[in-house]
């Protein structure tokens, strides 16, 4: 019986593989791997391996990320059954595509008695090798990990410019990155900056969910209660304000800037015009301005804070009218606006950010 499975698998497997010049559209059962039960096939790999039956349980695990190719822990579970059979060489190519796929408990990897069997041979330990060097990098492009007290201690990602001195007063600037994005994706700006004079920081956003085999974050939550969402909205920008008290506990900051993507600048226009004092500039790029959050009342008392708008001429996630809105509204209300379009859809410009790392200095 596990014979005939094997052979049903390795057939599934070689049509799997086939380009799409050998798929005939106009086939009617050219979809039939649609009707393939991947839950069914994750299971029956998992019960293999549990019963020490790892060939047939990297057959179950190859048919089942035929159809799931961004699984990164399940390629990791392929990886582990070669290690188990002694295979070093596909131990390692299979551990390095989890890692590319996105698996990342690199500790784990280093003591998993998976790979005892195969641990010590050159092939696996290039693949080790190479995986420690790229995680460290990786670590090092992180910056650092701070934690501060909101939400029963929050995580958040820190850079300081080169030869950065604790009691020399600096620039801070906060990143509110988008929706599902996170602190160690949004903290990869710093890399597009040319020679960063000041802090950068990135909180999550308060609400977790999961993007694939990830974690990302949103901003906002959304209802049909207006007096309810009134109330997340200024708990959001409670939380990032309670960032920036810490941070000045902490550090010596001169002056404080935000920086917000897509819904981080729905966020960054709230909760700077709401706190004009508080900033040396806003910069916003691919946002709109929240008319029900930000009041007439509260636009009037953010007369002359200085502005950075930034919106992609071609974005399709946000209409570039909300950028222009934004401005008008903005102008209206006596603000300071710099507004620099970009060709381009949702997303930030490299050029633009070399054109705010100035406007900063000005």
């Amino acid at each position: 019986m596990k014979l005939a499975w094997l052979i049903l698998l390795v057939c599934i497997l070689v049509t799997s593989t086939a380009s799409g010049d050998d798929i005939d559209p106009m086939d009617a059962s050219a979809g039939d791997f649609l009707d393939t039960d991947l839950r069914q096939l994750e299971g029956l790999a998992s019960d293999a391996y549990n019963e020490g039956e790892y060939e047939i349980a990297a057959s179950y695990y190859l048919s089942y990320l035929s159809r799931s190719i961004s699984d990164a822990g399940n390629i990791y579970n392929l990886a582990c059954c070669y290690g188990l059979m002694g295979n070093a060489e596909l131990a390692g190519v299979y551990l390095e595509r989890a890692v590319r796929a996105g698996f990342d408990d690199y500790d784990h990897i280093a003591r998993d008695p998976d790979f005892d069997a195969v641990r010590d041979s050159t092939a696996f330990t290039l693949v080790t090798e190479r995986i420690a060097d790229s995680a460290a990098e990786a670590e090092a492009g992180l910056g650092e990990e701070g934690l501060f007290s909101a939400v029963g201690g929050s995580p958040f990602r820190i850079r300081f410019p080169e030869d950065f001195d604790p009691e020399e007063p600096t620039p801070l600037l906060i990143g509110l990155h988008g929706l599902g994005d996170s602190p160690e994706g949004y903290l990869r700006l710093w890399e597009a900056f040319d020679l960063p004079d000041f802090i950068f920081a990135v909180p999550p956003a308060l609400y977790p969910f999961s993007v694939g085999s990830e974690v990302g974050y949103s901003w906002f939550q959304w209802g049909d209660d207006p007096v309810e969402m009134l109330r997340l909205d200024s708990l959001a920008v409670d939380y990032v304000m309670s960032l920036i008290e810490e941070l000045r506990g902490e550090y010596s900051i001169s002056e404080v800037y935000l920086l917000g993507f897509s819904q981080g600048c729905g966020m960054t226009w709230m909760t700077g015009l709401s706190h004009p004092d508080e900033f040396a500039g806003l910069i916003g790029f691919g946002g709109w301005l929240n008319s029900s959050y930000l009041t007439p009342e509260i636009l009037r008392e953010a007369e002359g804070v200085r502005a950075f708008v930034s919106h992609g001429t071609a974005d399709g996630s946000v209409e570039y009218t909300e950028a222009e809105i934004t401005v008008a509204t903005m102008q209206e209300n006596g603000i300071d606006v710099t507004f620099v379009p970009f060709e381009g859809g949702h997303t930030l410009s490299r050029d633009v950010l070399l054109q705010v790392e100035e406007w900063m200095r000005e």
